[in-house]
């Protein structure tokens, strides 16, 4: 079947017709076909608007997905509004919120993503702190998943550098005990989807770092092999940290806290 467009350059109207498993002929709007220069010429042509098109669909569909990798996380967060403790007239509440957690034990559960958790602190014993791109600005310290194979303290100074580019750093204690925390149910499923697998949670290993370097160092970009995690970054007390981590996390981090308060 054959195809006909017309292509506007130069004040000039060219003819293009396709077929199938031909080549395409070229000719002028009084229907003169083309020389084979200048069969090239437009050829050229056509080939550039086509890398144009091709670039320009490719950044609307990474548009599309970073907007809806935004939108899944925001629900994660939105999500932890619904598991407040402060509300101490509705018991039930309380008793599900409670469910929620953290529990300690030696070996990592199963149904739970494995991941490691970075308490860094500097020489006036602040925890660096950082609010996520995604997500309603919540707060946090580094975290990442563990890769398979890999050795939990590895995965610790790789996500340390991967999320904030830091790699002075002097590891001064782990937790040798794995902590956890349930998705909300909404978050569960965004995270579902976007992940392409089902976690009831997260069960991470902990570890206390001091910076030993300067903070020009420190750089959200991070080392440039992820994409950035946060967009603001400030050095703060366990208790304003607890106060602006989401909801569903705050027990972890006073366990964490709570286990390295020698040093904090």
């Amino acid at each position: 079947m054959a195809m006909r467009s017309v292509v506007r350059r130069g004040g000039v109207n060219r003819m293009m017709e396709t077929t199938r498993g031909a080549a395409r002929q070229f000719s002028d709007i009084k229907g003169r076909v083309l020389s084979e220069e200048e069969r090239a010429v437009e050829n050229v042509y056509i080939q550039k608007m086509e890398r144009e098109k091709m670039e320009k669909m490719k950044k609307k569909a990474e548009k599309e997905k970073a907007a809806k990798e935004k939108e899944a996380e925001k629900s994660l967060y939105s999500e932890a509004d619904h598991y407040s403790l402060k509300d101490d007239t509705n018991k039930q509440l309380r008793d599900e919120k409670e469910g929620l957690c953290s529990s300690a034990m030696e070996t990592p559960p199963e149904g739970y993503r494995r991941n490691v958790g970075i308490c860094l602190i500097n020489s006036s014993k602040k925890i660096f702190s950082a609010s996520r791109l995604r997500g309603s600005g919540a707060w946090q310290m580094p975290q990442g998943g563990i890769e398979d194979g890999e050795n939990p303290k590895d995965a610790a100074f790789r996500e340390l550098r991967e999320e904030t580019g830091v790699s002075s750093a002097e590891l001064l204690g782990e937790i040798p005990f794995w902590l956890t925390y349930d998705y909300p149910p909404k978050a569960r499923e965004s995270l579902r989807i976007r992940w392409g697998k089902d976690h009831k949670g997260q069960t991470q290993k902990w570890f206390l770092f001091k910076f030993t370097g300067k903070e020009e160092e420190i750089n959200l970009l991070g080392d440039g092999t992820e994409e950035p995690e946060f967009e603001r970054w400030s050095w703060m007390s366990p208790e304003q940290l607890v106060d602006l981590v989401v909801e569903f996390k705050k027990p972890v981090y006073k366990e964490v806290f709570s286990f390295f308060s020698s040093h904090l």
